[in-house]
């Protein structure tokens, strides 16, 4: 059976936002399977899985209201989440420039395509599995762990700070060593010892408690 509600957006311009809402609590469909995206897209708390391909050249622009796994594919320029407290498992993404996630909860990306920044504020854990296309900066503010497994091509700044979290929260680097500064705070400790740590970072600013 198909539980996903398909649509392509090509013919709908001029509008300021585009809003999805099922209504019904029982339905089964919790897949939105969105094409040619080029408006901003409001999803309602229904819908837990959405599949976004971007028109050429134009952002990705969602606001969610419910826990989500997002995929992207396509051509699009810019990834913008608003998640509204929400958690975020970005499980691809073809989007290749920049990735901006802001008031999520727990946060796990997977975007081996975008090349510029990823910004992200979070009230939870932040888990970055695959940034290796990444060439720009990396901001991430969290109230929860920090976890960066694979930035290795990111030669801007590497800015994560969880000092609001509780005692004892860590952030751990496994690879971003193409970093040029790096600026650290941390409610816990900062491991980055693997792959040549911050080998190539010029400035380095680190406060752990």
């Amino acid at each position: 059976d198909d539980y996903e509600f398909d649509l392509n957006l090509l013919n709908i311009t001029g509008s300021d936002t585009v809003t999805f809402e099922n209504t019904n609590s029982d339905s089964l469909i919790k897949t939105l399977d969105l094409i040619n995206v080029g408006v901003p897209i409001s999803v309602s708390s229904h819908f837990s899985t959405i599949k976004a391909a971007g028109q050429t050249d134009k952002d990705i622009n969602l606001n969610i209201t419910a826990d989500t796994n997002l995929s992207t594919t396509g051509s699009a320029k810019d990834l913008l989440v608003n998640a509204n407290g929400k958690s975020v498992t970005l499980t691809s993404s073809t989007a290749d420039q920049d990735i901006i996630i802001k008031n999520s909860n727990n946060t796990d990306i997977t975007a081996n395509s975008a090349l510029r920044n990823l910004t992200i504020t979070s009230n939870g854990d932040v888990t970055l599995r695959e940034l290796s296309a990444l060439q720009g900066n990396i901001d991430v503010t969290s109230v929860g762990s920090i976890i960066v497994t694979n930035a290795t091509n990111v030669t801007g700044t590497l800015t994560l700070n969880n000092e609001r979290a509780p005692a004892g929260t860590d952030i751990t680097i496994t690879d971003a060593n193409s970093a040029g500064k790096v600026s650290i705070k941390s409610a816990g400790s900062i491991t980055a010892t693997s792959n040549n740590g911050l080998a190539s970072a010029q400035i380095i600013d680190l406060t752990a408690a």
